[in-house]
């Protein structure tokens, strides 16, 4: 999670494949204001063309993503904008997880707290060793969100997951290959990698792709929109709490944050 300059999203065709870019010229990516709506529409059109097989999701800047923008904890604090957010935040989530096409996320360096669950919605992760993960949200005295608790542990296990939320310690990209966070893990260049491996299946049988794609996503129970509504209700009153308030200050200000359970 961090602060940084405006984070936009673009997407790009080319032939089956298709790209969705996180995008923040001459900073790192973060999850701002604008972001779920930009991500929601982008997914939108991309699931309207059925000439798309497969798809990419990477980032232009520095890192994969950050995680939310830090700069809008006062809004996020706000009862109104806060639901609203979270629930554009989850219907573009949702559209990502439903694309009827499989998806690559391709990524190199961090990958923190809500750019982590953005990864986990995608079928595949292929990470340089440059790549690091964090579920972040703890140190800032935050819940999870974007769907971690149903997208995680279907990675890792229940048990791992827990420890990775409750301590949000980072994990290297050796550690995330070797505990089954990353697919495949590459000395450089994810993205390339990503779109080779992207390309073999968009040469495969689409209705057969999407048909084991559904089934998949059905297979355990509860789903991600149970998870979605039941973290929407969970995260709200921790956003409007004065350890969350505190916890993006202490981030900030490059110190350790004192919760007080308020």
């Amino acid at each position: 999670m961090a602060g940084s300059g405006q984070s936009t999203v673009r997407l790009e065709r080319e032939g089956r494949l298709a790209t969705i870019w996180l995008s923040c010229p001459g900073g790192a990516h973060t999850i701002g204001e604008e972001f779920p709506e930009q991500l929601g529409g982008a997914l939108e059109e991309l699931g309207d063309d059925h000439e798309v097989r497969a798809a990419l999701l990477c980032g232009d800047s520095k890192v994969f993503c950050a995680g939310a923008d830090l700069n809008l904890v006062e809004r996020l604090r706000e009862p109104a904008f806060g639901r609203q957010w979270l629930e554009t935040q989850h219907a573009a989530l949702l559209k990502l997880t439903q694309l009827r096409m499989p998806v690559f996320a391709a990524v190199d360096r961090a990958a923190f707290g809500a750019g982590f669950n953005l990864a986990l919605a995608c079928d595949f992760i292929v990470a340089s060793v440059r790549a690091s993960f964090c579920q972040a949200f703890v140190k800032v005295g935050l819940a999870t969100d974007m769907g971690s608790p149903h997208l995680l542990p279907r990675r890792v296990g229940l048990q791992r997951a827990r420890e990775l939320m409750y301590t949000g310690r980072t994990l290297d990209a050796a550690e995330a290959h070797e505990i089954g966070v990353v697919d495949e893990l590459v000395e450089s260049d994810a993205r390339h990698r990503a779109s080779d491996l992207a390309e073999e299946l968009a040469e495969g049988p689409p209705l057969a792709l999407e048909a084991m794609k559904t089934a998949l996503a059905r297979a355990f129970a509860p789903s991600l929109q149970q998870v979605l509504d039941d973290e929407l209700e969970l995260q709200i009153p921790v956003l409007r709490s004065e350890d969350f308030g505190e916890g993006a200050t202490a981030f900030k200000e490059k110190r350790r944050p004192t919760f007080r359970g308020g």
